[in-house]
């Protein structure tokens, strides 16, 4: 796995569909990702989802995967499914460590 420097590890990074390097810049992990339905309506989510650069991986993954309706981009987020777009991602934050 190669490591690269992210973005910005404590803030959303947006999805710009015609840029790639707005994605994370590593070959795989997880991240928190916002996810709304494809065609805008609904709320919008935050959850965990592995991502892979690997396009073609990622494709074989997603049987119901629309590039029409989930953009260019969402591919590589395994929580993209069939009917979300995921708009922006983060790093996931370190785990609360103080005492209770």
């Amino acid at each position: 796995m190669s490591i690269k420097i992210l973005k910005s590890p404590d803030r959303w990074n947006v999805i710009d569909e015609n840029d790639p390097t707005s994605l994370p810049q590593v070959d795989f992990g997880h991240f928190l990702v916002t996810l709304q339905y494809y065609d805008g309506t609904g709320i919008r989510t935050v959850d965990k989802s592995f991502y892979t650069k690997d396009r073609e991986l990622a494709k074989k993954h997603h049987g119901a995967y629309s590039r029409k309706h989930q953009g260019k981009q969402s591919v590589h987020f395994e929580k993209s499914e069939s009917c979300f777009r995921v708009l922006a991602w983060m790093e996931i934050p370190k785990p609360f460590e103080e005492a209770l």
